[in-house]
């Protein structure tokens, strides 16, 4: 199979090798042959799945994923106003294997750091995808919602991942589904009254005092100076006692001749 930029899938992944070695003359040689590779990304994202499907090195694997969502990722255009991701640039037959190859590695990886990067490379072409055209990845969402019903604890985290890849772009397309809020209208909006100055409800006063006596509690006797009287001159309570003699000879205000009291302090 031809792979990027005119290479077969085994100098591609030579290229990939030689990205992840530690001689400096080596990786630079391997950056020069991919930036090149680039031109051409109908061959170059083929070839990155490609490995990830079939390499059984973790290593490369491992890379493939990283360079593809970095290759999905959408990058605005170039100065010369032409699309600069490679995603852009591709065909649809091409992005159509590059979308079912993607998920069938997910399904097939057996390394979890793997597949976690993976998936991130799923949610970022999911969100570019389908920024463009909603319906222009069907297999992503019943792929999605079938792996979280999955009793396999690897589908379910990877869908997990994918989902919040995608959240943001989820919640601008719910964003963008909701009504505005309707407004208060039982007051127009120069007279709604403010919750603070509105006035205090009324107190709430229990049965059993509204039909009390005005005077309830226990009256003192009414007396005058030369003994009991038949009531307080104001108010008319009635009884007999000692009151206003005792505070007249304590020293208070004698008791007048004719002068009643009750319990009211001003009526003493």
């Amino acid at each position: 199979m031809a792979a990027a930029g005119g290479f077969d899938i085994a100098q591609f992944e030579q290229i990939i090798l030689a990205l992840l070695s530690p001689d400096n003359n080596l990786r630079n040689q391997a950056e020069e042959a991919l930036r090149q590779a680039k031109q051409s990304p109908e061959t170059l994202l083929p070839a990155y799945v490609q490995l990830l499907r079939t390499n059984q090195n973790p290593q490369v694997r491992s890379m493939c994923a990283v360079l593809l969502r970095k290759s999905v990722m959408q990058a605005g255009t170039s100065e010369a106003g032409e699309a600069s991701s490679s995603l852009a640039r591709l065909s649809a037959q091409a992005k159509q294997v590059v979308k079912s190859e993607l998920l069938a590695c997910i399904v097939s990886e057996t390394e979890r750091h793997i597949r976690k990067k993976i998936c991130d490379a799923v949610g970022q072409l999911g969100v570019n995808v389908l920024t463009e055209n909603i319906a222009d990845w069907p297999e992503l969402m019943p792929f999605m919602l079938e792996a979280t019903r999955s009793g396999n604890p690897s589908m379910h985290e990877a869908a997990l991942i994918i989902f919040s890849a995608l959240s943001e772009f989820i919640a601008e397309k719910l964003k963008a589904c909701t009504p505005p809020a309707q407004a208060d209208t039982a007051w127009p909006s120069h007279s709604r009254p403010c919750i603070a100055a509105r006035p205090p409800p009324p107190t709430r006063v229990p049965a059993a005092l509204r039909q009390a006596p005005p005077y309830a509690a226990r009256r003192l006797p009414a007396v005058t100076a030369d003994g009991p009287a038949d009531g307080c001159a104001q108010c008319g309570a009635q009884g007999a006692g000692e009151l206003p003699a005792r505070r007249g000879a304590e020293g208070g205000a004698p008791a007048l001749p004719g002068a009643r009291a009750c319990d009211v302090a001003d009526h003493r």
